[in-house]
């Protein structure tokens, strides 16, 4: 069974998980065979969809595709390289705070 989040994300596509049959959870709807499956769905997960409570359970009724975003591209060498930096200097920072916090701690419990 396919379930899609309601609410869509930012870019405009749905969570989605392909489960046994189940109850749906809340903010959830399941996808009916008949409508379509991930696969048959023009331009799936990106769509506006219809929902109706049919037997109880939140259902996509209708399925209005939207255009797909385009990649984001690669950040440059240069600027992977940046921001690894600022993350090491930060680990190491954090680091060395905790390393001085159990220090401290030593102190105490020995003193």
């Amino acid at each position: 069974m396919l379930i899609i989040k309601i609410a869509p994300l930012s870019n405009g596509a749905h969570n989605n998980q392909t489960c046994p049959e189940m109850a749906v959870p809340p903010g959830w709807a399941r996808v009916p065979e008949d409508l379509g499956t991930a696969e048959t769905l023009e331009n799936f997960p990106f769509g506006e969809i219809e929902v109706e409570n049919i037997g109880g359970a939140p259902t996509v009724t209708g399925w209005t595709p939207r255009p797909v975003p385009e990649a984001e591209p690669e950040p440059a060498p240069e600027e992977q390289n940046a921001r690894l930096r600022a993350q090491v200097t930060m680990l190491r920072e954090q680091q060395a705070f905790l390393e001085d916090c159990l220090l401290e701690m030593a102190e105490e419990v020995y003193a």
